[in-house]
């Protein structure tokens, strides 16, 4: 399993140096684990930066690694555009 957070999401988008070391992590979907908190942070940089097509394109990539119900709720609440804080209260109560 490969756990990648939001800083290696954006170094693999931009195509650094830092980013291609992780092309194998990230490209083997399989064996992806995305925290909930990064497929948040990472939906609102690229919504910001690059627009939500893209954004929702990169996002929904993550969805085909396991741990779907966690994501799932994190998906939820990219598309209501809640507030960082009401995520991440939301995510405390979750068992």
């Amino acid at each position: 399993m490969n756990v990648v957070d939001s800083s290696c999401w954006l170094e693999y988008l931009m195509g650094t140096e830092t980013g291609t070391a992780l092309v194998t992590a990230i490209e083997s979907p399989g064996e992806l684990i995305v925290p909930s908190i990064t497929l948040y942070e990472v939906y609102k940089k690229l919504l910001a930066e690059k627009g939500e097509e893209y954004a929702l394109d990169v996002v929904s990539y993550t969805m085909a690694s396991p741990a779907k119900r966690l994501r799932l709720l994190a998906w939820s609440f990219v598309i209501s555009k809640l507030p960082t804080i009401d995520f991440m209260f939301f995510m405390l109560k979750t068992p």
